[in-house]
């Protein structure tokens, strides 16, 4: 090489890294940290989706620039084959009260448990009480699938005092819970019952309905069919069960039957703030949902989401939710 294209070549390299260097110096260390915060949160909670094929959340705070991810677990799954109720991991339950086992043999899947003309005081019992995984204050899912025979006000659940699921007379469903509050001393009691009910006609006799109960700290929901069929706001933490969860055993006979009971807790909850001088911005949505797999919910989501970051040198970082729920 020449002196001429020596010093060409050493004017170009100080030129490069001067340019970096001075992009590297305008960034700021906290909103750099703060885009990944965000980041790392959604994937956290698309990642539980994926891994636990349950549905998982991220709760923004714009106020005070917290985030916090939050995903399902399954706690329990009970299919009712035999009158001695073996749970998948682990929870047995047992049939009280029902002439000879209590099941039939055309149930949603393989058998199922019915109380159609039983006597009062039929049900099942699932002692969960005595498993420390479920733990309902952040919020839960109750699934099962149902068939009337006729039309009657029965309990159809009761877990521990603390949620139950009526059936009204119509074919219609009632969900209640009682939150959790606190004393004058601060310590947790339990507080107001919450109630939802859905019209008359979500069950109907001969006919199979796949039912799910569900509260997410946002909201408690009723499915069927995967449809929504009644929703109340609200936010309050859950009253933890004191007890097992029963099945029937009301002050009228559940007048039909029973299968595939899965129950699930919303668990792994994990916190962050934003940094000093970056907040969420304007139009940021105050939740983002994913549904079992990864995907956005379509229920909560018909477009992809977006999240909003004001830096505090005044330019606004965007992060975008597809709607598979990759996050970019």
């Amino acid at each position: 090489m020449t002196l001429i294209e020596l010093v060409m070549v050493v004017g170009l390299i100080g030129l490069v890294v001067g340019i970096g260097a001075g992009m590297f110096v305008g960034l700021n260390p906290g909103e750099r940290a703060a885009y990944g915060l965000v980041q790392n949160m959604l994937r956290t909670a698309h990642n539980t989706a994926v891994a636990r094929t349950a549905p998982a959340r991220v709760v923004i705070d714009r106020e005070l620039g917290e985030v916090r991810a939050e995903g399902m677990l399954v706690a329990g799954t009970w299919h009712f084959e035999t009158r001695e109720i073996s749970g998948a991991f682990g929870i047995d339950g047992v049939v009280l009260n029902v002439v000879e086992d209590g099941l039939i043999d055309d149930g949603y899947q393989g058998r199922a448990l019915s109380f159609d003309g039983e006597a009062l005081g039929a049900r099942a019992e699932m002692p969960i009480q005595n498993d420390p995984i479920f733990d309902f204050r952040l919020g839960f899912a109750i699934d099962l699938a149902v068939r009337l025979e006729s039309f009657a006000a029965a309990k159809l659940l009761d877990v521990g005092g603390s949620i139950t699921c009526e059936i009204t007379g119509l074919g219609g469903v009632k969900v209640a819970f009682f939150g959790e509050s606190t004393d004058r001393m601060g310590k947790p009691t339990r507080g107001a019952r919450i109630e939802v009910e859905t019209p008359p006609g979500v069950l109907r006799p001969g006919r199979w309905t796949r039912l799910r109960l569900m509260y997410d700290r946002s909201a408690l929901r009723v499915l069927a069919d995967s449809v929504e069929v009644a929703r109340r706001e609200e936010s309050p933490p859950v009253w933890q069960p004191g007890g097992a969860l029963v099945l029937g055993g009301g002050r009228t006979p559940f007048p039909g039957a029973i299968d595939n009971l899965v129950v699930a807790v919303v668990t792994g909850e994990e916190r962050a703030t934003l940094p000093e001088g970056v907040r969420f911005a304007e139009g940021t949505p105050r939740e983002v949902f994913f549904a079992a797999g990864g995907a956005l919910d379509p229920a909560r989501h018909s477009a992809p989401v977006i999240v909003g970051l004001e830096l505090e040198s005044g330019r606004t970082e965007t992060i975008q939710v597809n709607l598979y729920g990759t996050i970019e």
